[in-house]
């Protein structure tokens, strides 16, 4: 539970994204009243402007952030039909996974090469995303899979 791990009810956050592409970002649109006691987790949310999407509750634990990774790194041809192509510079990248649009790990693996088969992936929206050799998430490209 939150007050296990230190947490009062005044810092709980509501996060919000569009879809599985999009980043998560605090839904600033909702009044949080945690009545008389700010640690007895007895209290009322208001939602406020809500708008298709999804949610989620937690707690802040500080900053977060995608390290800005230049323009030039890309995923090619976009819509894709088999393979995604990388760009041949990716030695800070180990890994990628790719995530529908519900959130799901579709495919992952390590990045070994300039390309990645999906043949096996049903067409549709997609994200691509690159981690680095410690896990961490550092960018993510969408892109449209097609079947010729």
């Amino acid at each position: 539970m939150a007050q296990d791990n230190g947490y009062s009810e005044s810092e709980l956050k509501l996060v919000y994204r569009e879809n599985a592409s999009s980043s998560w970002s605090e839904h600033l649109n909702y009044e949080l009243n945690t009545l008389a006691l700010d640690d007895d987790y007895i209290g009322r949310i208001d939602f406020l402007d809500l708008k298709p999407g999804d949610y989620a509750w937690g707690f802040s634990t500080g900053e977060t952030s995608i390290t800005e990774i230049s323009s030039e790194l890309f995923i090619y041809p976009n819509p894709v039909i088999d393979i995604i192509n990388l760009p041949h510079n990716l030695t800070t990248y180990n890994s990628y996974k790719i995530i529908d649009l519900r959130g799901r790990v579709i495919q992952q693996g390590a990045i070994n090469g300039s390309s990645i088969k999906c043949k096996s992936i049903t067409p549709g929206s997609y994200a691509f995303q690159f981690y680095d050799a410690t896990g961490k998430l550092n960018h993510q490209e969408n892109f449209i899979l097609v079947k010729e």
